[in-house]
C-alpha cells in the first residue's frame, strides 16, 4: 500500500530549503575552516572524497557528487523523491559553497579546538540539513533509511513481544 503525501505549500518549500542551505553554509564552515585545515578529516563518504582529494587532487565537490550518486539513487527508490531533491540539493550546494571557503585559512591552528569547534559546527549543520528532510553523506541516507526500517521492525517484533508475554502470564 502506497502512502499518499499531502501537497507541500511553496511557503513550506522554501522554508526547507532555506534551512537545508544554513545547514549547508554551516557544515562547510566546519570544515574548510576548522577541520581539514587542522588535518582533522569526517567519516563517511565525505572523508572519503577528502582523502580522493588529497591523493588525486580532483576537486573535493567533483568527488563528493560522484561518490554520492549511488545513494542518491538508493534513497530515491527506497525514501522517496521528496528525499532524493533535498538531498542532491544539498549535496550540490556544499560543492559550490565549499570552494570559496578553501581560500580562506583555518578559524583556529590547535588541533583540540579546532575538533571541538569543528564538530559541533558539523553536527548542528548535519542535524538541520537531516531535520528538513535532507542528507549531505551517502552514510547518512542509509542511516535513515536503516531507522525507518528499524522502527517497523521493532514495532513489529514489540507488539510480538508484548503477545508472547501476555500469553505466559495466562499460563500462572
Amino acid at each position: 500500500m502506497r502512502k499518499q503525501h499531502k501537497k507541500e505549500t511553496v511557503g513550506h518549500l522554501l522554508r526547507r530549503y532555506l534551512f537545508i542551505s544554513i545547514g549547508v553554509v554551516i557544515t562547510a564552515v566546519a570544515l574548510d575552516l576548522f577541520l581539514i585545515p587542522n588535518s582533522v578529516i569526517d567519516g563517511g563518504i565525505i572523508g572519503i572524497a577528502l582523502i580522493l582529494n588529497f591523493i588525486s587532487g580532483v576537486p573535493f565537490g567533483i568527488l563528493i557528487l560522484m561518490l554520492n550518486l549511488p545513494f542518491l539513487f538508493f534513497g530515491y527508490k527506497h525514501i522517496g523523491k521528496n528525499f532524493f531533491f533535498s538531498s542532491s540539493y544539498a549535496i550540490a550546494l556544499l560543492a559550490i559553497v565549499e570552494f570559496p571557503l578553501k581560500k580562506l585559512g583555518p578559524f583556529v591552528t590547535d588541533s583540540l579546538l579546532a575538533t571541538v569547534f569543528g564538530g559541533l559546527l558539523l553536527g548542528a549543520g548535519v542535524g538541520t540539513i537531516i531535520r528538513n528532510g535532507g542528507a549531505l553523506d551517502g552514510t547518512e541516507i542509509l542511516g535513515i533509511l536503516l531507522t525507518k526500517k528499524s522502527h517497523t521492525v521493532s514495532e513489529n517484533s514489540s507488539c510480538s513481544s508484548t503477545s508472547s508475554s501476555s500469553d505466559g502470564q495466562a499460563l500462572f
